[in-house]
């Protein structure tokens, strides 16, 4: 009996050890098994039957402002910007201006605002463009040609991370206004109505700015701001035409030139009014003096 007893517990312990260990090796193994053959969806078969592409899968939750983005393929957000100051050659500031419009034009750029200035002989002005981002090296490289480079400064803002947690948040923002737009179908009392109107209100306002801020960042990173200062070069002043002692002495010694010549000029005009009338006065005494010796010596 006893060893009946002792067989009996035997074959139940090994039971369940060969049942655990069945389990363990299902637990282990069938998953991958069942994706190989098929035996039930993958991962990626359930993220397209649920709408959600390979390359963003974006979790958030309707109760929470809660939203987690990632891209694989996403692009930097750039934003360039550049501004140049440039010398041109005296009187050729207007043929400058002209030129680099043609190459803005050639870049397939566009004029934002302009604004011209004119202080007795000299011109100045400044514009500013919008470049495409992919040429903005290459226009600045070009401007040497049009003048001399007194100065540039650029810089270079990344985005991304605002933008791409923005299109989280649009998401998020978007499915909380289908939500609400569905309860407020199905709404019977005014109160609930209303409720759900006004919040669906602040939902669109936020959308709307959210888009409004995406917009500016993809047209900033597609398009770079650049401002262009123009000068026109001045007559370089010499050093002694800074010193006001040396600028005095200057114009005494002009001063006394001026009137030396000045005195040179009027005796030349008084020996040009004079000159006829002494010539005249001379050929009379010629004439009065042969006159009295003739007669005295008459013949």
């Amino acid at each position: 009996m006893k060893k009946i007893f002792k067989n009996k517990f035997v074959l139940i312990v090994s039971v369940i050890v060969i049942i655990i260990f069945l389990g363990y090796l299902i637990s282990k193994f069938l998953p991958s098994f069942g994706l190989k053959y098929g035996l039930y969806p993958s991962l990626e078969s359930d993220k397209t039957q649920r709408g959600v592409t390979n390359e963003e899968i974006y979790t958030y939750n309707l109760g929470t402002n809660f939203a987690i983005v990632s891209n694989t393929e996403s692009t930097l957000k750039l934003i360039k910007k550049g501004s140049v100051e440039i010398n041109v050659e005296k009187g050729k500031f207007y043929e400058s201006l002209n030129r680099i419009m043609l190459l803005v034009n050639q870049f397939n750029g566009n004029l934002i605002s302009s604004q011209i200035y004119k202080e007795e002989d000299k011109s100045s002005g400044n514009i500013t463009i919008m470049i495409p981002s992919k040429d903005f090296d290459n226009f600045i490289t070009k401007l040497n040609d049009y003048g001399e480079i007194k100065n540039i400064t650029t810089s270079t803002n990344d985005v991304s991370q605002e933008y791409y947690d923005s299109a989280g948040r649009l998401k998020v923002l978007e499915s909380q206004r289908e939500l609400l737009l569905s309860w407020l179908k199905d709404a019977k009392e005014i109160k609930d109505m209303l409720s759900i109107r006004s919040e669906l209100e602040k939902i669109e306002t936020e959308i709307e700015s959210i888009k409004g801020r995406m917009n500016y960042i993809d047209y900033h990173s597609n398009y770079s701001e650049i401002s262009i200062y123009l000068n026109e070069d001045v007559e370089k002043i010499s050093w002694w035409k800074k010193s006001e002692f040396l600028n005095r002495l200057i114009d005494g010694l002009l001063y006394a030139l001026n009137s030396i010549l000045s005195s040179v000029l009027a005796l030349i005009i008084f020996i040009a009014f004079i000159l006829p009338w002494a010539l005249l006065g001379y050929f009379i005494y010629i004439l009065i003096t042969k006159y009295l010796k003739r007669k005295q010596n008459p013949q």
